[in-house]
């Protein structure tokens, strides 16, 4: 204890003994009436308390306020080891070279917004150079000095009143991108005025264009400045334009354009011609898309097509058959809830379906994906019967056999399902994704064409029957049947864990690991190289997983993904 008058430490002698006060005050309260002695004894002890309550104060008082400096130097103690950890962090021994393709995914996931939206609110993720350039020295001058980062911009639209001030960060990008090509994204409307400069600055930039998203009317009189334009690095266009079918001929200078993404094609009686058109490989539809026959034979090189949102108007009966020996990828989205004026109520999705699948004939196909893009609402999903002979016979018809086949929210039976598998024996890879039934509502919704008033029931697709069919050898069906799909190497399951058979799935991969050539050609089958699996609503078993995690350790991929994976 300190000396309260000098303030060195030394040991201060407490004058209340605190050990025996209480027998003294005990011995008091038993005298009586008090004596002299006795007054002037409980004065001197009452003094000495408030002596060494004081001392014990002061004391006090001095130890917090040692307390809060040690405290302080503690906290700085602790800022410094966390700033030299941070020195020695592993991510400060990656190169520089390396940093940077780091950097480049994540801006490539992710382009710089630019919106009228206050700058507070936009999230430090869309905007990654800016963000990865304020973290540290060394890191900001990696992010400057690569151009490949702030070659990924999106305008969304924009005030006149706004354009001002994000005009001076628009251009720092354009600049600290370089010569290096563009990838740009574009939201423009009438109403954020003709004259919009950001836009305009982008179109200077035509000639460095590689991936282009437009959400727009594409016109002339929505973008003046576009025609006569040169494209020479423009390798992709997606073109969002809800209004009209879009002047593709403003993108005539493009020599490289081999991806076109569209919501409809011009019409044929429109004379326009659109130069490109024989070096588009991958082609888009997206909604609706009159004489979707006539225009689509205009692209003769086209490889892969994906028809998004089909509008059952545009197909009819009478069709002639589409023949296109080079398309190799077809992905159909359907979408059920569509109306057609012409019915007068909602034309039966089957039979929009049915009549596009009659209609083909694709000798190369080799990749096909039948998938409903929307995953929360009940409304969209196919609910017409699945088109099994349709099916059979444009197989039969088209001579060609699937090496990859996706599934994706579709409602068809197992059986449906076993017989694509039947018609593609050089299938290489399946992949199936089921709905968790229990978590839609589709009462109210009916089969269309259908006579039954009953509600739709999404078709039971991942059952016993269909693991049992895809299994190498005990496939229930005849002895001398081959396995089913005796090429399958990589399988990508979603399953609906109300209906899922977590044992017969194990069995089904075990017959089909085998990794011993020898072996594998007396079963007649091809070893499996990767196994997906979620299951959903629960987890798949725990004793299963481990024994799939048992053949990952032998070279087979195993993903079991989870809720969040």
């Amino acid at each position: 204890m300190s000396c309260p008058n000098c303030g060195s430490d030394t040991v201060y002698k407490t004058r209340f003994d605190i050990a025996n006060a209480s027998s003294k005050v005990f011995e008091m309260l038993q005298s009586f009436p008090l004596t002299t002695f006795h007054s002037a004894a409980i004065s001197q002890m009452l003094l000495d308390a408030e002596t060494d309550h004081k001392h014990y104060g002061l004391e006090i008082s001095r130890l917090r306020a040692r307390l809060v400096f040690l405290e302080g130097k503690q906290k700085l103690l602790e800022k410094h080891m966390g700033q030299l950890k941070s020195v020695t962090a592993s991510i400060r021994y990656l190169p520089a070279e390396l940093l940077g393709r780091i950097f480049e995914i994540v801006c490539e996931e992710t382009p710089t917004l630019l919106t009228k939206t206050n700058p507070s609110r936009i999230k430090i993720y869309q905007q990654p150079p800016f963000t990865l350039a304020s973290v540290c020295r060394g890191w900001r001058y990696i992010v400057i000095g690569t151009s490949k980062l702030w070659s990924n911009l999106r305008l969304l639209p924009t005030t006149q009143d706004a354009i001002s001030q994000l005009e001076p960060r628009f251009r720092l990008c354009l600049a600290r991108s370089g010569i290096h090509p563009l990838s740009i994204d574009i939201s423009f409307a009438a109403e954020d005025g003709e004259s919009n400069r950001l836009v305009d600055l982008l179109i200077d930039q035509s000639a460095r264009w590689r991936d282009a998203r437009v959400s727009a009317e594409m016109n002339s009189e929505m973008f003046p400045t576009l025609s006569g334009r040169s494209f020479p690095l423009l390798e992709s266009l997606s073109i969002d334009d809800h209004y009209a079918s879009p002047e593709l001929h403003l993108f005539n200078a493009a020599p490289r354009l081999s991806s076109l993404k569209v919501n409809a094609l011009p019409l044929t009686e429109i004379p326009i011609t659109f130069t490109p058109i024989n070096h588009v490989t991958h082609l888009e539809l997206q909604g609706a898309c009159p004489s979707v026959y006539r225009e689509l034979e205009k692209f003769t090189h086209v490889q892969s097509v994906v028809y998004s949102l089909m509008d059952p108007c545009s197909f009819t009966t009478n069709a002639m058959p589409f023949v296109r020996s080079h398309l190799s990828t077809l992905e159909l989205r359907l979408v059920d809830g569509l109306v057609c004026p012409d019915i007068g109520g909602r034309h039966p999705d089957a039979g929009v379906f049915g009549v596009l699948v009659d209609k083909l004939i694709l000798p190369s196909l080799e990749k096909l994906t039948i998938t409903n893009p929307y995953r929360t609402r009940p409304c969209t999903f196919f609910k017409g019967p699945w088109p099994s002979d349709t099916f059979t016979r444009f197989f039969q018809r088209s001579g060609c056999s699937l090496t990859v086949l996706r599934l994706n929210r579709i409602s068809l039976s197992h059986e449906d399902v076993i017989t694509l598998l039947k018609l593609n024996p050089a299938l290489v890879e399946l992949s199936i994704q089921e709905i968790h039934r229990n978590s839609y509502n589709f009462s109210g919704y009916t089969v269309p064409g259908s006579d039954s008033d009953s509600d739709f029931v999404f078709k039971d697709i991942i059952t016993p029957s269909l693991l049992t069919a895809l299994h190498a050898y005990n496939h229930g069906m005849s002895p001398f049947s081959p396995p089913l799909v005796p090429k399958l190497e990589r399988l990508d399951f979603i399953a609906d864990g109300d209906l899922f058979d977590d044992d017969l799935f194990h069995k089904m991969v075990i017959s089909r690991w085998i990794p011993e050539k020898s072996h594998a050609l007396a079963v007649g089958v091809t070893s499996l190289k990767s196994v997906k699996i979620r299951v959903l609503g629960r987890a798949l078993k725990e004793e299963i997983e481990q024994q799939l995690q048992y053949l990952g350790k032998d070279g087979l991929e195993v993903v079991v993904r989870t809720r969040k994976g």
